[in-house]
C-alpha cells in the first residue's frame, strides 16, 4: 500500500512538472521576465498539501525561475541531480534527498530533465 501511495505522489509529481516545464517553454518563447512567469508556477502549488517549490533551471545549471523567492540566477550546478540530469535522457526524472542550503532543512527534491534532445536545463 505504501509503494503505491507513493508511486502515486510521484506520477502526480512527474505531471505537475511536466506543467511547469510546459509554461517556461512558452514563456521562453514569448521572452517573458521571470518575475512574470512566478505567479504561473506558484499556482501549481497551491493545494498540493506538502510545502512545494518549483523551479527552472538552464543548461548552464542558473535558475531561471521559481515560484517561489528563490533568486534568479541562483548557481545550481554543483547538486548532484543537475549533474545527473545533464546526462540522462530527455524527460527522465532523479529523485533525491538533499539538505538546502543555507537553511538546513530537510528536503526530497524531485526533479526532470526539460524536454528535447539537446540539453535545455531542468524543472
Amino acid at each position: 500500500l505504501v509503494r503505491e501511495y507513493a508511486l502515486r505522489v510521484v506520477l502526480t509529481q512527474d505531471r505537475l512538472l511536466d506543467v511547469a516545464a510546459e509554461l517556461v517553454a512558452a514563456a521562453e518563447r514569448e521572452q517573458m521576465a521571470a518575475e512574470a512567469l512566478r505567479p504561473r508556477l506558484a499556482a501549481l502549488t497551491v493545494g498540493r498539501g506538502a510545502p512545494l517549490s518549483i523551479v527552472a533551471v538552464n543548461a548552464a545549471g542558473m535558475l531561471i525561475a521559481a515560484s517561489g523567492q528563490l533568486p534568479v540566477g541562483l548557481d545550481l550546478r554543483d547538486r548532484h541531480y543537475f549533474a545527473a540530469l545533464r546526462d540522462a535522457r530527455p524527460g527522465e526524472l532523479r529523485l533525491e534527498r538533499q539538505v538546502l542550503r543555507p537553511s538546513g532543512q530537510d528536503a526530497l527534491i524531485l526533479a526532470k530533465r526539460r524536454p528535447g534532445e539537446a540539453f535545455a536545463g531542468l524543472i
